[in-house]
């Protein structure tokens, strides 16, 4: 029997100007793409709790205005393809290729 080549998506999630601080990888392009929307809300939640506001001048301006400011700092590389073998050499180690293999998804 062959080796029959998969289809790894990844998605990474980031600070404009800032290391990534998150990429999921998985076999299924919808659920990647999801649990990223998931995470990038749930950094955008944990920085308005924080005070983080991206603003000049925090003091003056409102919640919808700070999700606002900070809504536009966090990027992301969308979702691209690579085959199952070069996210292996690529980016994956031994605990995340265990993780895709039985779950599906992995979160780095």
């Amino acid at each position: 029997m062959g080796n029959t080549e998969k289809t790894v998506y990844v998605e990474t999630l980031y600070w404009r100007n800032c290391d990534p601080f998150a990429t999921v990888a998985g076999f299924d392009r919808a659920a990647v793409i999801e649990q990223a929307r998931k995470l990038a809300n749930d950094e955008l939640e944990n920085a308005i709790d924080q005070d983080i506001c991206g603003a000049e001048n925090p003091a003056n301006v409102d919640e919808d205005s700070v999700r606002d400011n900070l809504e536009t700092d966090l990027c992301s590389t969308g979702c691209s393809e690579y085959t199952y073998t070069d996210a292996i050499r690529d980016f994956l180690d031994t605990e995340h290729v265990h993780e895709l293999d039985t779950e599906g998804i992995t979160i780095l």
